[in-house]
């Protein structure tokens, strides 16, 4: 019999490490300054490919995501970094050096937390009717993407639903199609992210997310229509033997790089016809 009250106690509390440490990332991250942060943004986003190697740079600094670190075997170095980054939040001499240690106490509760889960589910391999479960998800992709949808706006963490799905392969209970749906669906719950942060904040702020809305929903669905090519495309880049959790995992985090790569090669050439179609549609707030 699965148990299942120390298995959600544990999924809660290596979501809740995993997340924290999220947020000690991104404080690490914004204590660089915001004015700096801000002339660096306006100097990077003058052009399209410009803006996108920023939002490139800034996704990996602040987001998540990084599902190829969370596919490696890197979940027994998180007391390394625990252990540095609390010896620098500390004891740093310099504002610079605590950034440091709270991104590196950040990094190793992201690790120990994903850790943390993997052992947590575990005692799932015993449930039939949960593997069945999993295993329709993949032969039914929009299925699939709407519980990864539905997951990350509960979450409100894309990251955090990738991770669950990227542990629970390398504990054998996913395979690649279920992860992969997943991951499409978790791209367009982390819209609900973006929307909420773009209340209240004036016209550009709706354009962007209004712009994130269409890119996403026009992205997972081609996403899904072409799932096949893109998990033998992520298949044909991960080292090991077919099937093993490790190699399903590193599938997923190929297929998550795969499809923002492409979306974002597809969609760079129109981004000057997206923006003046936003501003018909949103136009500037009329003078008080």
């Amino acid at each position: 019999m699965i148990p299942w009250t120390p298995l959600i106690l544990g999924l809660v509390a290596g979501l809740v490490l995993f997340l924290l440490g999220v947020e000690h990332l991104t404080r690490a991250f914004a204590s660089v300054g915001d004015e700096r942060i801000r002339r660096w943004v306006g100097r990077s986003t003058r052009s399209a490919a410009m803006g996108v190697l920023t939002g490139a740079v800034l996704c990996t600094a602040l987001d998540s995501s990084s599902a190829t670190i969370i596919a490696l075997d890197v979940f027994g170095y998180a007391p390394v970094f625990l252990a540095a980054g609390f010896g620098l939040r500390m004891f740093g001499r310099t504002a610079r050096q605590e950034a440091i240690g709270q991104g590196l106490l950040g990094a190793g509760l992201v690790f120990f937390g994903l850790g943390h889960l993997e052992a947590s589910v575990a005692p799932l391999r015993g449930s039939d009717a949960f593997l069945e479960w999993l295993e329709s998800l993949g032969d039914a992709p929009v299925r699939g993407a709407l519980a990864g949808c539905a997951a990350t706006v509960v979450i409100q963490s894309s990251s955090a639903t990738v991770g669950i799905a990227i542990v629970m392969a390398k504990a054998g209970l996913m395979a690649v199609p279920s992860g992969v749906a997943i991951m499409l669906g978790a791209e367009i719950g982390t819209v609900s992210n973006t929307l909420v942060a773009a209340v209240g904040r004036g016209r550009e702020a709706l354009r962007c997310a209004a712009f994130h809305l269409a890119f996403n929903l026009v992205t997972v669905v081609a996403g899904l229509a072409l799932i096949g090519p893109l998990t033998a495309a992520a298949s044909w880049l991960a080292p090991g033997e077919p099937g093993d959790g490790g190699q399903v995992a590193r599938v997923i985090a190929n297929a998550q790089v795969i499809f923002n790569v492409v979306g974002v090669l597809v969609f760079l050439p129109l981004v000057p016809v997206s923006a003046r179609a936003l501003r018909r549609w949103i136009p500037d707030a009329p003078p008080a």
